[in-house]
C-alpha cells in the first residue's frame, strides 16, 4: 500500500523517504529559509494540477478542462514540446523505490532514453538536478530487481512556463556525483529533521545507510 499524503511512502510495509522531501532542506535555504508558505501552496497547486492533466495525457485519457491561466499556459508549452520530441514507450507517474538506501520517488515521464521531470517554477535549479538524478539512480535499482541490466539513463527537466506558453529543455548524462550529492544531502536532512521525523520513517532512513 502507498500513502501519498505523507511527507514519505509506505510501500509493502516498509517506510521509504522522499526524494522530494529530502530536497526541501536546499528549497527552504533558497528562500533564504523563511519561505512564503502561501506562494509555496500555490506554486504546488499549479504544479500538481499540471502534473495531472500531462498524466492523462500519457495515458490516452480526455485532459480535464483547464481554466486558471498558469495551468493553461503551462499545458500548451508541453503540447507544443510533444510535438517535436514525441517521447518513445512514454510511462507516467512510475513509483520507484531504492532498498538501499530507503527512499523512493514518483517519476513523471521516463521513456526509451530519459528519466524526466516536468517544472513549472520560473527556473531550473540544481535541486531540480538533484531530484531528476536521484530518481534516475532509484530507477536504475529498481529495474535491476527484476534482472534488468543497468541502463544509464539521461536525466531531463522540461521546464513549462506558466506566463509565456514556453518550454525549456535541457538533457544531461546522468551524474554520479550529483547522486552522491544527494546522499549526502539526505544525511543533512536526517541530522535536522530527525527530531521532527516519525521515529518509524528516522529508522528506516537511517537503516538504509548500512544497505550492501
Amino acid at each position: 500500500m502507498v500513502d501519498r499524503q505523507k511527507p514519505y511512502y509506505i510501500i509493502e510495509g516498509k517506510v521509504y523517504a522522499r526524494v522530494t522531501r529530502i530536497l526541501s532542506i536546499i528549497r527552504d535555504i533558497e528562500y533564504e529559509g523563511n519561505p512564503d508558505p502561501l506562494l509555496m501552496d500555490e506554486a504546488a497547486a499549479v504544479g500538481t494540477k499540471v502534473h495531472k492533466i500531462i498524466e492523462r495525457n500519457l495515458k490516452g485519457l480526455t485532459s480535464p478542462s483547464v481554466g486558471d491561466p498558469r495551468v493553461h499556459s503551462c499545458w500548451k508549452a508541453y503540447q507544443d514540446w510533444k510535438r517535436t520530441r514525441e517521447p518513445l514507450l512514454p510511462q507516467s507517474e512510475v513509483l520507484v523505490w531504492s532498498d538501499k538506501h530507503m527512499v523512493a520517488a514518483t517519476i513523471d515521464l521516463i521513456d526509451t532514453e530519459c528519466v524526466t521531470d516536468f517544472k513549472t517554477s520560473s527556473r531550473l535549479l540544481l535541486r531540480h538536478w538533484l531530484q531528476v538524478n536521484a530518481n534516475a539512480a532509484i530507477y536504475n535499482e529498481w529495474k535491476q530487481r527484476d534482472g534488468n541490466l543497468y541502463l544509464p539513463y539521461k536525466c531531463r527537466l522540461l521546464r513549462l512556463d506558466k506566463t509565456l506558453a514556453m518550454y525549456e529543455e535541457e538533457v544531461k548524462p546522468f551524474s554520479e556525483p550529483l547522486w552522491e550529492t544527494f546522499l549526502k544531502v539526505k544525511e543533512v536532512y536526517i541530522d535536522i529533521l530527525g527530531e521532527e521525523l516519525l521515529e518509524g520513517e528516522l529508522e528506516a532512513i537511517q537503516g538504509g545507510e548500512h544497505g550492501d
